[in-house]
């Protein structure tokens, strides 16, 4: 933003030639990482990680990327990871049984230029759908931020406006 919030320019492409989705980019170990599904057709099963010294590139796919295959529950991302009592969490839209039901917490264990593991952080959602209201149908993302001593929480919920 050259004059925020209304003076937007614009810079690059991080990454091209697949349709990414939910993109979420974060700084880790003075390295910069960006978790992104490809969208396919409605799948959202598959999750790939990049990495680059510099946030305008190049990126390159981590070796061990897609780090989620075959899992609509784990593979969509739903906000930045979050560094919390020394662990790592990144946090995933659940889309089991439709796109943004939930949002599931995974705890990063092993993150570097050669390695990649996670666990899930709790069997249950982290956010889930509350069936009326703002998020009727889902939640779509979670973005936590630590101010004045107080969790800020920053949400987005699904609800279908035609019904």
């Amino acid at each position: 933003a050259d004059a925020f919030p209304g003076g937007w320019r614009y810079v690059g492409a991080l990454l091209d030639g697949l349709p990414y989705v939910d993109a979420s980019v974060f700084r880790w170990a003075d390295r910069w990482w960006l978790f992104a599904e490809v969208e396919r057709g409605g799948v959202h099963d598959t999750l790939h990680l990049f990495t680059s010294s510099d946030l305008l590139g190049p990126w390159q796919e981590h070796p061990a990327s897609p780090v989620v295959r075959g899992d609509s529950r784990a593979a969509r991302p739903a906000g930045k990871p979050l560094l919390w009592e020394g662990k790592l969490y990144r946090f995933a839209q659940d889309c089991f049984p439709r796109y943004g039901a939930a949002v599931r917490a995974f705890e990063i264990r092993r993150l570097s230029s050669e390695e990649y593991e996670e666990v899930e952080a709790w069997p249950q959602a982290v956010l889930a759908a509350s069936g009326q209201g703002w998020n009727a149908l889902g939640m779509h993302h979670l973005d936590l931020h630590r101010h004045d001593g107080r969790w800020l929480a920053f949400v987005d919920g699904r609800v279908d406006l035609l019904e």
